[in-house]
């Protein structure tokens, strides 16, 4: 027996949905596809959060190790100029005090200090002459 609601009846008994639930069900649809992007963003939104963070602490590591190397590079630097020029100064003090022994000083310098080549001036240059 065939009743009509809306007058929708299909031939086999199924009734056809009205306009109003065809468009409820379109809602529905509609929440669950906003639902599902919802879901999604607050699993990537913090994913993307996390490997930011971790991008831009790995960066300021790099950069932070970096500023250390090049002032302990610096430091070195500095002591070694210090220590070399602290050298010379004794070197002239030595033959300030011991002319006599002049060239003995500057052979044991030399035998010493193989790659330091000041002495090598000419003593135009090296004496301002």
């Amino acid at each position: 027996m065939l009743t009509q609601d809306d007058g929708k009846v299909s031939s086999n008994g199924i009734r056809k949905p009205s306009e109003v639930e065809l468009q409820l069900e379109r809602e529905k649809l509609g929440l669950e596809r906003t639902k599902t992007w919802l879901t999604a963003a607050s699993i990537v939104l913090p994913v993307l959060a996390t490997a930011l963070t971790f991008i831009v602490t790995n960066q300021q590591s790099l950069y932070q190790a970096r500023i250390e190397r090049d002032r302990a590079d610096a430091e070195l630097r500095l002591k070694f100029n210090e220590r070399r020029i602290n050298s010379r100064i004794e070197f002239l003090r030595l033959v300030t005090e011991k002319p006599k022994m002049r060239n003995e000083i500057i052979r044991d310098w030399k035998l010493a200090f193989p790659d330091d080549h000041w002495l090598d001036l000419p003593a135009e240059r090296a004496y301002g002459k």
